[in-house]
């Protein structure tokens, strides 16, 4: 409304663009121009490193799937997830609760993103069947694939599908739980699908039978978090 009548004042307020062309800052301002269809004057800035964008308007909080978004990084929200898993499993203390910066997300993701890509499609058929959060998929990929590329494929593949699996196989089992999980309306936290998934994979790579599901499930929590294997 202010543009239309006139009012629209040049406060100092800048347009910023980064060195190959990105918006960096302004696009609300610029819509606004575009929905009012008048000329205003502002000032540009051109030329600006991406990763500028975590520290411009501190007032406002900037998430680390903003970040990947103005970078260009496609699946920003997801990959941001996957990321922050994969930093807090690199973590002594697994603490699920920390809050990695954009910076730190930013920096790993460009370092990291085609690898990471790599696992989409079989994460969102893991989401399709309601059996895990995609991110989670791909951040326990990165690690499970330094193992083993192909079991890590065939392990997710048969969490899927279920084919040829025996009741006392670890992948059955696991798909079992997160199978009753996903219809019950008492969620298991997230900590403990990841540590169970992962000692999933730990037993199904070492052709390891599951005696019960008492004993798959007995002495992991936060506080005994299992390591890939």
């Amino acid at each position: 409304d202010h543009m239309r009548k006139g009012e629209w004042k040049l406060n100092g307020e800048s347009i910023k663009f980064a060195a190959n062309g990105v918006l960096l800052d302004g696009q609300h301002r610029l819509n606004a121009i575009i929905e009012a269809r008048v000329s205003v004057d502002m000032v540009v800035i051109r030329g600006l490193d991406s990763d500028v964008f975590v520290t411009i308007d501190m007032n406002r909080k900037r998430t680390a799937a903003d970040a990947l978004a103005i970078a260009g990084v496609p699946n920003e929200k997801l990959i941001a997830a996957a990321v922050r898993l994969i930093l807090i499993l690199s973590d002594e203390k697994q603490d699920f609760h920390f809050a990695y910066s954009p910076t730190e997300i930013m920096e790993w993701t460009q370092a990291y993103a085609e690898e990471l890509h790599r696992w989409i499609q079989m994460a969102r058929v893991l989401a399709k069947a309601h059996l895990l959060d995609p991110s989670i998929v791909i951040g326990l990929s990165y690690y499970f694939s330094q193992k083993d590329y192909d079991m890590t494929r065939r392990f997710w593949a048969r969490l899927s599908d279920g084919m040829g699996l025996t009741n006392d196989d670890s992948v059955y089992v696991l798909r079992d739980m997160l199978t009753r999980n996903a219809t019950s309306v008492a969620k298991v936290p997230r900590p403990f699908v990841v540590a169970m998934v992962i000692r999933a994979w730990n037993m199904w790579r070492r052709g390891e039978k599951v005696k019960n599901i008492e004993e798959f499930a007995a002495g992991v929590g936060v506080d005994n978090f299992p390591k890939v294997e």
